[in-house]
């Protein structure tokens, strides 16, 4: 009995074509449909904006003014969490300013604040910020391995929160 070597290359090509499409029929059912649904229809969210760079999955909110924050991020963490587990990072008011002066200033405090999150120098990153932005136009407050920052710049306010881990961990 011959094998007829073109029926299992068929075989095989559709099987692994079945395969990759049923994976991301998969996924978009699970992921993208629960999170496309969380996110338009929570009232806060103005406008969202969704990337994936490797695993890690980064929302953009824009959320109404009155919305307070650490509330708003607490349950909203949750909910994410259902949907894609731990591999995503929440960024908040992403439009930056237009102005050529303020949007530098913007980058540089947004940089430091990254900074001072990821290594604990909140106490040098006060003093960098005392002296680019108006001392006391910025607040830290550190609640259950989160920071929480916001900040004023011109007219606008910026605040985001981060997760910094448990103790053992490094919070990246």
């Amino acid at each position: 009995m011959k094998i007829r070597w073109q029926v299992v290359l068929v075989v095989a090509v559709l099987s692994v074509a079945v395969f990759f499409i049923g994976n991301r029929l998969y996924r978009d059912y699970t992921i993208y449909t629960p999170l496309e649904e969380l996110l338009e229809n929570d009232e806060s969210i103005v406008k969202y904006n969704h990337s994936k760079q490797n695993d890690l999955h980064i929302i953009q909110l824009e959320l109404e003014e009155s919305v307070e924050l650490y509330s708003f991020h607490t349950k909203i963490d949750l909910e994410l969490t259902d949907v894609l587990g731990k591999d995503f990072i929440v960024k908040y008011n992403f439009e930056a300013p237009k102005k050529e002066n303020l949007y530098n200033i913007y980058w540089k405090a947004e940089l430091a604040l990254q900074d001072a999150v990821n290594n604990g120098s909140y106490l040098q990153t006060m003093k960098y910020l005392d002296e680019l932005l108006e001392e006391g136009s910025y607040f830290f407050d550190l609640k259950n391995n989160w920071t929480y920052y916001s900040w004023n710049l011109g007219d606008y306010e910026y605040s985001n929160v981060i997760y910094v881990g448990e103790e053992g961990e490094d919070g990246n």
